[in-house]
């Protein structure tokens, strides 16, 4: 299983401005499952912070993500600055944001639409999933696509890192195959080098001739 997390964090702390966003899921055999969502508008960078530590601890092996375009860089200072008042940093990945973020979000309609990014569901959507759902319903007509986006980024960290876990699974499987071929070639010519070896001594004592008896010479 592999959990990975995105935040798409606004420069304003109104209504007015966009939300800081949180989606967090798991794939599981190509299935990407959101099993929370954390969408606010009226929330600080220091309530960010606070969030993500939480889920860090609450989903150990997360790997978490976000943006470093523009205004967004100053996450990385402020993750230094938090690490040294918690005493321990958080694993963060810092990613760049490049090519359109209508493409990012029309991207994901079909796997949605095929099953294979679905949103969990027990007595009620957790966290802002619901929210998450209604912008992406919205789309690309409402007012805030930072759900949508942010899904969009935790889902393609979820495939890169399954695409290298399962090359590194191909990678060690010929090695080990090859290893294994190795061996086995090379307890076969010790074999056979053992059989040659036998097939020399089997030769010689069958022609080796006795010493003839000696003369006496004292008599």
């Amino acid at each position: 299983m592999i959990t990975t997390c995105f935040y798409d964090p606004a420069a304003g702390e109104t209504k007015q401005h966009d939300y800081k966003a949180i989606v967090l899921g798991s794939m599981v055999k190509g299935i990407y499952t959101v099993r929370w969502a954390w969408i606010k508008q009226e929330k600080t960078t220091n309530d960010v912070l606070e969030e993500m530590y939480r889920i860090d601890a609450e989903y150990p092996g997360v790997h978490q993500g976000f943006e470093t375009n523009g205004f967004q860089r100053l996450y990385k200072e402020l993750l230094k600055n938090k690490a040294e008042k918690k005493g321990y940093p958080i694993r963060t990945l810092g990613i760049n944001s490049v090519g359109s973020k209508f493409t990012r979000i029309e991207n994901l309609a079909g796997f949605i639409e095929d099953g294979y990014i679905r949103f969990l569901y027990h007595n009620g959507y957790p966290g802002d999933i619901g929210l998450l759902i209604e912008q992406l319903i919205e789309f690309p007509n409402g007012s805030h696509d930072d759900g949508p986006d942010a899904l969009a980024y935790a889902f393609m960290m979820a495939k890169d890192k399954a695409m290298k876990a399962a090359y590194g699974q191909r990678r060690g499987g010929r090695q080990s195959a090859e290893g294994g071929k190795q061996k086995a070639e090379s307890r076969k010519q010790k074999a056979e080098g053992k059989k040659r070896k036998g097939r020399r001594m089997s030769g010689q004592k069958r022609g080796k001739r006795p010493h003839p008896r000696r003369r006496r010479i004292f008599r």
